[in-house]
């Protein structure tokens, strides 16, 4: 994952990551 690290930054890796994690995990979302 550095190659995303370098191009987002950590700071958005880490919100991409959670947005990601958050439609995957989150029910309404799918609706």
């Amino acid at each position: 994952m550095p190659a995303w690290k370098d191009f987002l930054g950590e700071g958005k890796v880490h919100l991409l990551a959670a947005y990601v994690w958050s439609l995957s995990n989150n029910p309404k979302a799918q609706q």
